[in-house]
């Protein structure tokens, strides 16, 4: 396994830790701008970092209305496209607080390597039987 694989797995790990911390200003430094957010609802071009950070108080507020605890991500792929670029796709379950499933989805992310930084450049959520195999 490459170094910057590695890398990536470790970038997603502390985004998704992040993520649990309910935080969305901490959230922002996952992500380069502008962002490309695509869902089931449209698409959203984030252009600043300020977008960012509303999108994600969004996201979380919506969350814990939910009840939502914690996600767990599997079926992970990860692809290099270059050395500055590279795909990240898995499946995501969220849980609730009493440890019920709350939903599963899909989540593509393509990656910017910025700097030494990685960061996310779009967001494809998706269903989740239709996850991003790479050979």
């Amino acid at each position: 396994m490459s170094s910057e694989i590695v890398a990536i797995e470790k970038f997603y790990d502390h985004y998704l830790d992040t993520f649990h911390g309910g935080d969305a200003k901490e959230l922002v430094a996952f992500y380069h701008t502008p962002c490309l957010f695509v869902t089931v609802d449209g698409v959203t071009l984030l252009s600043d970092e300020m977008q960012v950070q509303h999108s994600f108080e969004q996201v979380i507020q919506g969350l814990k209305l939910k009840d939502y605890d914690h996600s767990t991500v599997s079926d992970v792929q990860i692809r290099l496209l270059g050395q500055k670029t590279a795909m990240f796709s898995g499946l995501v379950v969220r849980y609730t607080r009493d440890g019920a499933e709350l939903e599963r989805l899909g989540a593509t992310y393509t990656l910017q390597r910025v700097n030494t930084a990685w960061k996310f450049v779009t967001l494809v959520a998706h269903a989740s039987d239709t996850l991003l195999r790479f050979a």
